[in-house]
């Protein structure tokens, strides 16, 4: 599009390009970063002028972001624990006399303990007030934050006169005027691009630039009386119905075209855009260097698949030491005790290695054993290759192994004492200064008396 155009020309991304998803389990994410080096360093290629960070962006850590190849990364809300900016607020970019300033906005994403998202109405008025002081003849908003009343935006930041919205759901947003804003969006993960033409006077109010409908109005109507021109002189009987409804599609036209006019003829200062979407279809022609990292990314995920399969394997082997140990998983119990398996499910005990996953710490080995059942201190690396049945803190965590008693529930009791020795494994006081043991054993409520 560079060499097309003699205009002003901006690349820019509102964010979320990474990633197929926000949140991606620790055996997804090897593939998901290595595709994510390859869209950064195709970006850094193509030379984006500025890109949002989105929470699909987010879905390996700000660490991670940070990593990568220097991208014009630009976020207002995005800082560490003492509120320092991860990346600047807004990048200011000159370009044939035209100066504008990009700002962007990061949706609710899962982040790293040192991170966090800071309010964005203040973010967005210090980045505002920032770009005034730039002289700038546009503000852009880059956002990932979803369901935004953008008329009250509109109001209460005038200044930001356009919003690309990032599309993670998949589809193009085509533009929509809010007040004095303009909201528009591409579809996402490089399924098509848009090209956003502004011209007029871009402090004034939007008005769709009307060349393109004008034109296409007057082909109807020289379409439309020519089929007329050509009936009336024929002399085949043509229905009287027929007639008139093209007599009323050329004065619907007439109209039309005259709204038109005087809409173009209109003195008052007005801004004008025109959009135009383009699908990116297989066959359409690669830029070598982009090409090149696109298949750099290939063979690394390649590579990671190999290493997986070779990881699967394994896992079958490290599993069958786990139920050598004896253990069957919760759902084995739940098939006597039933009562006392709902009530658990009612636990946070149930939903444990769930909250690992909140926090992307699902592959953290100084964290899994207290979130899972039958690993213990030294063989930390076996709670990667857990079965769902026992990512969480279930029956014989506490209980202790239960194969035998589930073959033989009368010749195997299970140790009931075994449970209150469990607790102090992990509830010690550096995860949990409020334990009291007598107190939350009685909460916990494994009897299933539903108390």
């Amino acid at each position: 599009m560079r060499g097309r155009t003699q205009a002003p020309f901006f690349l820019l991304d509102a964010g979320d390009a990474l990633f197929s998803a926000p949140a991606l389990s620790s055996r997804e994410l090897p593939q998901g970063r290595a595709t994510a080096r390859a869209v950064a360093e195709s970006y850094a290629i193509m030379g984006y002028d500025a890109v949002g960070v989105g929470p699909y962006d987010l879905a390996a850590g700000v660490d991670f972001l940070l990593s990568l190849p220097r991208l014009p990364w630009v976020s207002a809300n995005l800082v560490r624990a003492d509120g320092t900016p991860v990346f600047p607020l807004l990048r200011v970019i000159e370009r044939k006399g035209v100066r504008i300033a990009v700002i962007g906005l990061t949706g609710k994403a899962r982040l790293e303990k040192k991170y966090r998202l800071r309010p964005w109405e203040e973010a967005l008025k210090e980045a505002v007030a920032a770009a005034g002081k730039k002289g700038c003849d546009l503000i852009v908003l880059l956002s990932s934050m979803k369901e935004r009343d953008w008329l009250a935006l509109s109001r209460r930041f005038p200044k930001i006169r356009v919003v690309i919205e990032s599309a993670a759901h998949g589809a193009n947003i085509p533009p929509v005027i809010h007040g004095r804003l303009l909201k528009c969006g591409v579809q996402s993960r490089g399924k098509s691009i848009a090209r956003l033409d502004l011209g007029g006077d871009l402090s004034a109010p939007w008005q769709p630039d009307l060349s393109r409908k004008k034109e296409r109005l007057l082909r109807r109507l020289d379409s439309l009386n020519w089929r007329l021109n050509r009936l009336t002189r024929s002399r085949r009987k043509v229905s009287p119905e027929y007639l008139e409804n093209l007599k009323l599609q050329k004065e619907k036209t007439e109209k039309e075209l005259a709204a038109v006019n005087q809409a173009l003829a209109n003195k008052a200062a007005r801004g004008r855009f025109r959009t135009r979407f383009t699908a990116i279809e297989p066959e359409t022609d690669d830029d070598p260097a982009v090409l090149k990292a696109v298949e750099k990314g290939k063979r690394e995920i390649l590579a990671i698949k190999k290493r997986l399969e070779k990881d699967r394997k394994r896992r079958q082997v490290e599993l069958k030491k786990i139920f050598k140990a004896g253990y069957t998983g919760w759902s084995g119990c739940g098939r006597c005790h039933e009562k006392q398996a709902a009530s658990w499910r009612s636990t946070r005990h149930a939903y444990a290695y769930n909250t690992l996953m909140s926090k992307q710490a699902e592959a953290d080995l100084r964290c899994l054993p207290c979130h899972v059942t039958g690993v213990t201190s030294g063989k930390e690396t076996y709670a990667l290759f857990l079965p769902g049945r026992m990512r969480a803190v279930g029956c014989e965590a506490c209980h202790g192994p239960g194969q035998r008693h589930t073959a033989d529930p009368a010749g195997a009791p299970m140790d009931a004492a075994a449970a209150k020795n469990a607790c102090g494994r992990c509830h010690v006081p550096e995860h949990d200064d409020d334990f009291d043991l007598n107190r939350d054993v009685a909460v916990l409520d494994c009897t299933g008396s539903g108390r």
